[in-house]
């Protein structure tokens, strides 16, 4: 079982490559809107998009600004070690991000792997 990732090593993933380069995860879904994990509120999840893809850059965007905020009901500050699940806000998918790999296109696709907890 490999280690999940905190919120400070997606966020250096995504600034490690260029800034028009798409970010998606390895279950075929772009990067979506970062949210309070629904299995364990004092951690951070990534939705998925299968509409739209989403750059590098706006990834960028959407962690930087939750980053050292208050999200989710119970309202739990998202730290540099908070880690970082896969999953559709209010659903638990139970898919931890353990690491990341870049494309021969140059794309960024996060790794998942199922938690049973």
């Amino acid at each position: 079982m490999a280690n999940q990732l905190n919120m400070s090593e997606v966020i250096r993933a995504v600034a490690s490559v260029p800034a028009e380069a798409k970010v998606k995860f390895d279950t075929g879904r772009y990067f979506g809107s970062p949210h309070s994990y629904r299995g364990y509120h004092d951690e951070l999840a990534i939705s998925g998009r299968e509409d739209a893809p989403v750059t590098a850059d706006e990834a960028l965007v959407r962690l930087g600004a939750i980053l050292g905020e208050e999200i989710g009901e119970s309202r739990y500050e998202m730290t540099a070690k908070t880690p970082v699940w896969h999953s559709n806000y209010g659903e638990v998918e139970s898919l931890a991000v353990v690491g990341y790999k870049i494309s021969k296109k140059g794309n960024l696709i996060f790794k998942t792997e199922y938690r049973d907890w």
